[in-house]
């Protein structure tokens, strides 16, 4: 299903049943529904706090400021009274969003904020002789935040501490540490750059996949499920890269160096979700056709490395550099091989050659940085003999 129907649906099925009403329309009236009641034995009690990382930056806003997020919690707490929290705990903002999202009238799920949940605010914990296990909850991307309170209200009654991350600018609505309330829509309305950049990544997979199961030739089937794979390791996404590409291989529609090409990109997928025997298997078959391609063999060394391996790194690394003796990623790559077997003469070596031959580059970068770590002294600490 496309992403956007998919969207659609997931709306309809979270908030279709309640009633409609215009874009002028209040909080005010009866709550359209009650959520279930907890089915477990433990009342339950509910917090939130915001956290700012200062080692990290906010890359969805533009304004590089320290990152900032919102934690929900619900807890197994003692019993006693108190204010039962509200279902929307981030105001309209969370459903208003949504409806812009889908062409809806703003004001239409408006009703949800009359609806109480049936855990307290700030709540004493319950009293308990053992740990509370603890489960670190996910909305789905683009989600509302509060849509998912039954189900963490029901884990809770049964004895979790559910701590929910509301992610900013990937959800409808959520408060950061300022107390400003951020949505994955801009002024405009329109999704934030990085969000709207994921949106477009969909719109392509959709459209892949139906050219895929539209077309009855084999080889251009294969063809576009290795087309498919190479895009899904560019953005990062191994295990669809994995699917795709294991579909692309399982006939004999590609020819040796497309089959080639596809086995390094598999090698590539299994090594970035930890497989390094899958990723191995893939870069020895590969390397039977694509033995010319220099990549393959400065993957082989890297992978060598993480496996390691000493013989097989400098081996590869070798072929990589008579194959291209110049490239400031081999390069680098060479003084970590280096680097990993113990020659640091070596390895310093080909990290100034990397930083020689790419300047302004990453790998050059990488190089001076590595150098950089060459200098320093070791850290070695001996304990003293204790005193008689």
């Amino acid at each position: 299903m496309p992403r956007t129907h998919l969207l659609i649906a997931l709306a309809a099925a979270t908030l279709g049943s309640l009633p409609l009403r215009g874009a002028q329309s209040t909080a005010a009236g009866p709550a359209p529904f009650e959520l279930p009641a907890p089915t477990g034995t433990y009342p339950v009690g509910t917090t939130t706090w915001r956290l700012t990382d200062s080692a990290r930056r906010e890359t969805l806003d533009g304004s590089g400021a320290p990152r900032s997020v919102e934690v929900f919690a619900w807890y197994p707490a003692a019993p006693a009274g108190g204010r039962r929290a509200p279902y929307l705990r981030e105001g309209l903002a969370e459903v208003r969003t949504f409806a812009k999202m889908i062409g809806a009238a703003e004001g239409v799920w408006d009703g949800l904020a009359n609806v109480q949940t049936h855990a307290v605010l700030d709540a004493m914990p319950a009293l308990s002789l053992q740990k509370f296990p603890v489960l670190v909850f996910s909305h789905g991307y683009t989600g509302v935040p509060s849509a998912y309170t039954a189900l963490l209200e029901d884990m809770a009654s049964h004895g979790y501490a559910v701590l929910s991350i509301v992610h900013p600018y990937e959800a409808t609505a959520a408060t950061l540490a300022d107390g400003r309330v951020v949505s994955l829509l801009d002024g405009s309305g329109k999704p934030v750059a990085g969000v709207g950049e994921v949106f477009a990544e969909w719109r392509t997979e959709d459209a892949t996949a139906e050219a895929v199961t539209k077309t009855s030739d084999e080889a251009e089937k294969a063809r576009m499920w290795a087309a498919a794979g190479n895009m899904w390791i560019a953005a990062n996404q191994p295990g669809k890269a994995a699917i795709a590409l294991d579909k692309a291989l399982v006939g004999t529609g590609l020819q040796a160096e497309q089959r080639g090409e596809a086995l390094l990109d598999r090698a590539r997928a299994a090594e970035a979700q930890n497989d390094l025997k899958t990723a191995r298997s893939r870069v020895n078959e590969a390397a039977r056709t694509i033995f010319e391609d220099p990549f393959l063999w400065y993957f082989s060394a890297a992978l060598a490395i993480r496996e390691g391996d000493a013989m097989t790194a400098k081996t590869a690394i070798g072929k990589a550099l008579t194959l291209e003796p110049n490239n400031p990623t081999i390069l680098f790559e060479a003084g970590h091989v280096h680097h990993f077997t113990g020659d640091e003469a070596a390895a310093r070596s080909y990290w100034s050659r990397a930083a020689s031959a790419d300047p302004n580059g990453k790998a050059g970068q990488a190089a001076r940085e590595a150098l950089a770590m060459l200098s320093k002294p070791a850290n070695v600490q001996s304990e003293a003999a204790p005193t008689k």
